[in-house]
Order: C-alpha cells, then sequence, then structure tokens
C-alpha cells in the first residue's frame, strides 16, 4: 500500500487502492504566485482637516477675579491666639453654681406618743427584764354587767413592764400625759376581770386612779411575769368610777 485506504477486494490481488488524485497543471502562459499573508494593524486616530467644523471660536468670557482679603499682620495672629486661649482658659475655670445644701428635715413624731423610740444606727435599747400580758377592753365598757354577758367585745394586746404603775396605765389608755393626768383621768378605774367562760366575766378589784394604791406596780397587784406564759392573761376594763 502507498499510503492511501483500499476501496475493494480481489481474490487474485487483494486489497484495491485508488489511484492517486490527478494534479493540478498550469495553463501555458500562466504562473501562480503563493499568496502573501495579510497583518491587520490598529487603526490610529488622525485629526481631521481643518474646515468649517474646525472654525475657531471667540474664548469664552471670565469672571474677574474676586480681590483675596489681606493676609493679618503677625501682631494681629498674636492678638488672636491670645483671644482663643482665654477663652479655653474661661472655660475651663468656669464652675457649676453651688447646689442648696439640703434642707434637714426633722424627725418627724410618731403619731401615737406611746410608740416606742426610733433608735439611730448602733444604740441599745433597754427592754425590761419581765413583761405581763394585758387584755384591755375598751374604755367605758364594764363588762361584767348582765347586758355584756355572751357578746363579743373588743380589746387589745399588750406586753408591759411589770414595773409600771396602775396610774400609768390608766393614762395610757387615755391618752394621757402625767401632767393631764388628773384633768382627763381623775374620774376613772381600773377593774380586773376574772374570765368565766362563754363571753362571761366577773368584776374582781376595782383600783380609782386618784387612790394611793394607783400608785402600786402591777407586780405589787399581784400581777406578774407569769401571767400570760403559765398563767392566764390579766383582763383590765377602764370605765368611770
Amino acid at each position: 500500500m502507498a499510503g492511501y485506504p483500499p476501496y475493494q477486494w480481489r481474490a487474485d490481488g487483494g486489497y484495491q487502492e485508488l489511484p492517486p488524485p490527478p494534479q493540478a497543471q498550469p495553463a501555458p502562459g500562466m504562473f501562480l504566485y503563493p499568496a502573501q499573508p495579510m497583518y491587520l494593524q490598529p487603526l490610529q486616530y488622525m485629526p481631521g482637516p481643518i474646515g468649517v467644523y474646525g472654525i475657531a471660536l471667540p474664548p469664552a468670557p471670565q469672571e474677574a477675579a474676586t480681590a483675596l482679603p489681606p493676609a493679618p499682620s503677625p501682631q494681629e495672629k498674636k492678638e488672636e491666639k491670645k483671644e482663643a486661649k482665654k477663652d479655653d482658659d474661661d472655660k475651663k475655670r468656669k464652675v457649676e453654681p453651688p447646689r442648696p445644701a439640703p434642707e434637714k428635715k426633722e424627725r418627724q413624731k410618731p403619731n401615737n406618743p406611746r410608740a416606742p423610740p426610733s433608735l439611730l444606727p448602733g444604740t441599745n435599747y433597754m427592754f425590761p427584764l419581765e413583761t405581763l400580758t394585758l387584755h384591755i377592753f375598751n374604755p367605758a365598757s364594764k363588762i361584767w354587767l348582765p347586758r355584756y354577758k355572751h357578746r363579743a367585745l373588743a380589746f387589745k394586746i399588750f406586753h408591759a413592764n411589770t414595773q409600771k404603775t396602775v396610774r400609768q396605765m390608766i393614762e395610757y389608755v387615755k391618752g394621757a400625759k402625767a401632767s393631764e393626768g388628773p384633768e382627763k383621768c381623775g374620774r376613772w378605774a381600773a377593774t380586773e376581770c376574772i374570765e368565766v367562760g362563754d363571753g362571761t366575766f366577773l368584776k374582781g378589784t376595782t383600783i380609782e386612779y386618784a387612790s394611793d394604791k394607783a400608785k402600786s406596780t402591777f407586780e405589787e397587784c399581784g400581777w406578774n411575769g407569769r401571767r400570760g406564759q403559765e398563767l392566764p392573761p390579766v383582763w383590765i376594763a377602764v370605765h368611770k368610777s
């Protein structure tokens, strides 16, 4: 084979090849020249010739230049710096006006003059060593009378010092000071009531405010610290004598 593919096969000759293609022959009197390669170059901008579109125009009118202010002299610069520095110093030295001193609030007295005292921080209070429990009915109630039997009567519970006197107890119930005692409590008395159950009380010892016995302490009257703990509390009715 000469490099051409076979197109047939014969038993006596094997594969048959195509004959080579005919070569073109130049005609007489003609010459063939190989084509020259062509190169493309980028176009360059070329200004057009001066014509109608290139007629020169008159220059645009320019605004008149404004005159600049004269530069400050060195002396003026120094004065400006001094003024600026003075303003800064004034701002630094500016102090807020002093605030008014807070008003001292007087310690308000409690509505109840018999209330426990208010203690300052770090202050101790000397409590009584022995106290008893008192059940005191509302004033002017003689609860041993038959009309008060089987009724739920109002009373207040107190823990009192056993060294307090009967007279001081009457003044406390009536809201009177010691100096006002004879005027507000002169016709009043305190009666011990004995509870027998079912809302019934019996009359016990009566101590008038103006009597000498009213100067006795609770402990001297037999009302010791056991009342309200090991023994029943002391029931008291403060009433007019």
